[in-house]
């Protein structure tokens, strides 16, 4: 899906995507909510639709951030056509998990109108914790 290569910039794909890979550092929340912000202002979404693809984001990204493991890094994929769509990943320790009873699970499950998380954990590796959201562009589900 994402992989582990560090990026200067964002890259777009030929489908629309951009993807940014950046440090686990919560500085970095403020490119990632303007990426979003940037995609979704260019579909045509609403105002308010953009707004809450930036919470999301913000959300997202710092539940992973929380969560991840020292030194490593936070891939993110986006875009936006009559959906917001985001796939962020982060590699956490071991037993490290997406809790859905939290605070913030239940912004981001207000904000979006597809929330899923999932563990992707082999033994001896290290384990990346995902999440993938989206949100129309006009707000409704």
């Amino acid at each position: 899906m994402i992989s582990d290569q560090p990026a200067e910039k964002p890259s777009v794909a030929d489908d629309g995507v951009v993807e940014v890979h950046t440090s686990i550092d919560s500085a970095q929340l403020a490119v990632l909510r303007n990426v979003a912000a940037t995609l979704t202002m260019d579909a045509g979404f609403t105002v308010d639709s953009v707004e809450d693809a930036r919470l999301l984001v913000d959300e997202v990204c710092s539940t992973l951030i929380r969560n991840a493991e020292r030194g490593a890094q936070l891939s993110c994929r986006f875009r936006a056509d009559d959906r917001f769509y985001l796939h962020a990943q982060a590699t956490a320790s071991p037993d490290a998990v997406v809790d859905r009873s939290s605070w913030s699970w239940r912004i981001m499950s207000t904000l979006a109108d597809t929330l899923i998380s999932w563990t992707n954990a082999n033994p001896g590796q290290p384990t990346t914790l995902h999440i993938e959201a989206t949100k129309a562009s006009d707000g409704c589900p």
